[in-house]
């Protein structure tokens, strides 16, 4: 890993040879703006039309083995 950060440090030491000068600082290059949709409460499908092909359920809830001890 020496060799590796070597070479990160050595493309580090090129970056700080191009002239920025006319460059603002900037912190954000996208707009903040919010991509999501409006939540809108919709009704969802019956639980066992849900269930109907799982493998296993039980109490109205998908079963699956186990995976932690």
């Amino acid at each position: 890993m020496t060799l590796q950060l070597s070479q990160i440090l050595d493309s580090f030491e090129s970056l700080k040879q191009v002239d920025t000068s006319a460059i603002s600082p900037t912190a954000q290059v996208t707009s903040l703006e919010n991509v999501m949709r409006t939540d809108a409460v919709r009704p969802s499908f019956p639980q066992k039309e849900i269930l109907f092909n799982a493998p296993r359920e039980e109490d109205g809830f998908f079963k699956v083995k186990g995976i932690l001890d």
